[in-house]
């Protein structure tokens, strides 16, 4: 099963075959600390116009120990916008296209702003997804 360490390990000696794998195993846990929330990580989700130029997405991902709601990505199309959930490991920066910043009145839930450009909003759960219109 560790054939292809012992190979490296002997190729390399064994200091850098260690330091190899420790890298690879930090690239690794990198690539994790960003995802999209999955339709059954999501309580709830509304969307509400405010001042007729401003969307309010209110969001209520499940409470975890070691992630939490960094914002959304938003890709504009024709008629629609597709909105992700961006699910981000605790102390790491996730790029997102609007912030979700903390509701104060409800704990767990978070609120994201976008402009409102009267098309469908989107909701894209990895392959499935949900429309949904203010």
């Amino acid at each position: 099963m560790y054939m292809w360490l012992e190979w490296i390990v002997g190729r390399i000696g064994k200091g850098y075959g260690l330091w190899l794998l420790g890298l690879f195993l930090v690239s690794a846990c990198e690539a994790q600390y960003m995802d999209v929330y999955q339709e059954s990580q999501i309580e709830q989700f509304t969307v509400e116009r405010a001042d007729g130029e401003i969307l309010i997405l209110t969001i209520t991902p499940i409470l975890e120990t070691a992630y939490f709601c960094s914002g959304v990505k938003a890709v504009e199309s024709d008629d629609q916008i597709k909105v992700s959930v961006v699910r981000c490991r605790l102390n790491a920066e996730c790029s997102v296209d609007a912030v979700a910043m903390p509701d104060p009145l409800n704990a767990g839930s978070y609120k994201v702003t976008l402009p409102d450009k009267g098309k469908l909003i989107k909701l894209i759960f990895g392959a499935e997804a949900s429309l949904m219109r203010p």
